[in-house]
């Protein structure tokens, strides 16, 4: 089945009990045509080190961007410790004040552009008062992630170009403020968010973010290849496009250690060690928690994208030992995996089917991340 990897069109409006259904792996079909080269290859970027102030003061970054700059998931008195600039100010230390000019739900493209296809027409970051305070911050170092929610207007080689040569307005405007003395483009990070998210924002992204900044001399700050990784397994704990509270600080870990020209240390996802993680998102007395372990029956996890995370290392068995209920609106999207994963409700000595286990298959789409079985267990479609 090469056509969009859509599981739903294997499945019937009937309750189904299968027995070893080999599914395929998350590729396109590309009928000989060359696949992209999105690969970012980018080199180091200068380092902000050789920037100071004559006078001793903190050297002032503005912190650009939309609701993953803003610290969306994170309360309003932690967002002032646990979001990226914050924490990126914290490491860097008392030479600097980093200021978060993050607005939620902001974008690249013009309100009254043609090809701007968002709901909401007021949001585009020039519009914003974030914008006007980011000026008014008198910044020495400017630091944009914009593009996350560009990704919904980015249909065709036209809008794509449109959009690149919008994000490059936005960086001329800060690299001709008298105060400022560098420009870096960070890239946004990887979101299994939706199909069209999970698809641009693995690359295609990063590479029209990469190109805005050679076209306008601004230095490239690519966390994406650092964190998109992580990202694919962690942000299955959130909404699959904000990171959380602990998630967060991959992105200013990366972030400073591109600046700083100092090592970076990947953060690592958790590893089911054991081979096996045990599923249960019932809605009604089930046991499942995206804060347990998932190691036995009585401590499950209630995504099984995330369950496929914590095998991604060498494959596994995810048992699904409640009810599991797939997204209900944009799909479901399983992190790389190397190894089989296999999907059962049967595992030892105990077939959970028996006590009413079934994986509700009510969303549209179920993207796998590498080879997967399903083997025991009860499909249902609500749809």
């Amino acid at each position: 089945m090469k056509n969009a990897k859509k599981l739903v069109a294997l499945i019937l409006a009937v309750v189904m009990s299968l027995s070893v259904l080999v599914l395929p792996t998350f590729a396109e079909e590309t009928e000989s045509v060359t696949a992209p080269d999105l690969s970012i290859n980018a080199p180091a970027p200068k380092t902000i080190l050789d920037i100071t102030n004559e006078d001793g003061s903190p050297v002032k970054i503005a912190c650009i961007g939309d609701s993953i700059t803003y610290g969306y998931g994170i309360d309003e008195i932690d967002r002032e410790v646990y979001s990226y600039p914050a924490m990126l100010g914290a490491k860097l230390g008392d030479g600097y004040e980093v200021g978060n000019f993050g607005k939620s739900a902001s974008y690249i493209l013009p309100g009254d552009s043609e090809y701007n296809l968002r709901d909401n027409k007021t949001l585009s970051y020039r519009d914003t008062q974030q914008y006007q305070d980011s000026i008014a911050f008198n910044p020495d170092i400017v630091i944009i992630m914009l593009g996350t929610n560009d990704v919904t207007s980015l249909v065709d080689a036209e809008s794509e170009a449109v959009i690149e040569a919008e994000l490059e307005n936005i960086i001329r405007i800060y690299q001709e403020l008298e105060s400022v003395e560098r420009v870096y483009v960070m890239t946004s990070i990887f979101a299994p968010y939706s199909y069209t998210m999970a698809k641009l924002s693995d690359g295609p992204l990063q590479k029209l973010q990469q190109r805005a900044a050679a076209d306008t001399g601004a230095e490239f700050v690519d966390i994406y290849s650092l964190t998109r990784d992580y990202f694919d397994v962690m942000l299955h704990l959130s909404d699959r496009l904000h990171p959380d509270e602990d998630s967060y600080e991959a992105i200013p870990a990366a972030c400073y250690a591109l600046l700083t020209g100092t090592e970076y240390t990947p953060l690592e996802a958790p590893v089911a060690e054991s081979g096996v993680v045990y599923v249960d998102a019932s809605s009604s007395g089930g046991k499942g928690s995206l804060t347990n372990d998932g190691l036995t029956p009585d401590t499950p996890v209630s995504s099984i994208a995330y369950a496929a995370g914590l095998l991604r290392k060498n494959g596994g068995t995810i048992v699904v030992c409640g009810t599991y209920s797939a997204y209900t609106s944009n799909g479901t999207h399983m992190p790389k995996t190397n190894g089989t994963i296999k999907i059962t409700s049967k595992y030892g000595d105990v077939d959970y089917r028996d006590s009413g286990a079934l994986m509700k298959m009510n969303s549209t789409y179920f993207y796998l991340g590498g080879a997967t079985v399903f083997d025991d267990i009860t499909l249902h479609s609500t749809s």
